[in-house]
């Protein structure tokens, strides 16, 4: 009978990554992933279509009271960061 295990190789030490590292990558990837679909400009359709993404429709802010040393605002129209300057 011959030992096998005196003429085998030295074992090649490996790193393992643990589980929660390929985790949290796979998330982080597909976050980018997500994040740079929303990027593009354009909205899919339930058909598997696109289309360009809808303006921001305009805002109304109140008007506010004045409270103690904060003066009162005057109703009007708000701005998104989409939106062109008021006229």
């Amino acid at each position: 009978m011959t030992d096998h295990s005196s003429n085998a190789a030295p074992k090649k030490a490996s790193r393992r990554i643990p589980p929660l590292v390929w985790i949290v990558l796979a998330l982080l990837v597909g976050w980018l992933v997500v994040a740079m679909m929303q990027r593009q400009g354009s909205d899919r359709t339930p058909q598997g279509g696109s289309t360009p993404a809808a303006a921001e429709g305009t805002s109304v802010m109140p008007a506010a009271p004045a409270q103690g040393d904060a003066p009162a605002t005057p109703a009007g129209t708000a701005n998104g960061p989409q939106q062109p300057p008021a006229q």
